[in-house]
């Protein structure tokens, strides 16, 4: 309820004169223009650069388990880039915007979409940072336990 309260107060913003700094004329349209297809461009890249990590991760002979996290890693990566394309889209339909009502609700648009992307990508942070901090590397471990040993053997030959 309160988020279609915000919309409304939002939307009325587009009645008073300022609200015509959002649409903008001129060069200042071509400016969203750009920005809204490089956002575009950049989301696109990033799919299919999300599809090609997902699919060097689980080639080869990789667990069940394993699958399934890149799977579920992939899916959200691909989500929080296809609404990046869409802000892109919101930004480039920009240049078409004539009307202040309809300009409030594209900025509130984007406004909404920015927040799911900032909160995806931070729920993504947190899941792979926490994965690896989990996840335990035995090769390393071994390596430093021996290091450990080394470092304390020489110690113990130069005390004697």
């Amino acid at each position: 309820m309160n988020l279609i309260a915000f919309a409304m107060s939002f939307l009325a913003f587009a009645e008073f004169p300022a609200g015509l700094l959002l649409i903008g004329e001129g060069e200042s349209k071509l400016m969203y223009l750009a920005i809204g297809i490089g956002t575009l461009c950049a989301g696109c890249l990033m799919m299919t650069s999300h599809r090609r990590d997902y699919d060097y991760a689980v080639g080869g002979d990789r667990s069940d388990s394993f699958k399934r996290v890149e799977l579920r890693k992939y899916r959200r990566r691909v989500a929080t880039s296809a609404m990046i394309t869409m802000i892109g889209c919101l930004i480039t339909s920009w240049y078409w915007v004539t009307n202040r009502r309809v300009a409030a609700a594209v900025l509130l648009a984007i406004l909404i979409l920015l927040l799911i992307v900032a909160t995806l990508a931070l729920v993504d942070f947190f899941s792979v940072g926490l994965r690896h901090l989990v996840s335990r590397n035995k090769d390393a471990e071994r390596a430093l336990l021996e290091e450990i040993v080394r470092r304390h053997q020489e110690s113990k030959d130069e005390s004697e």
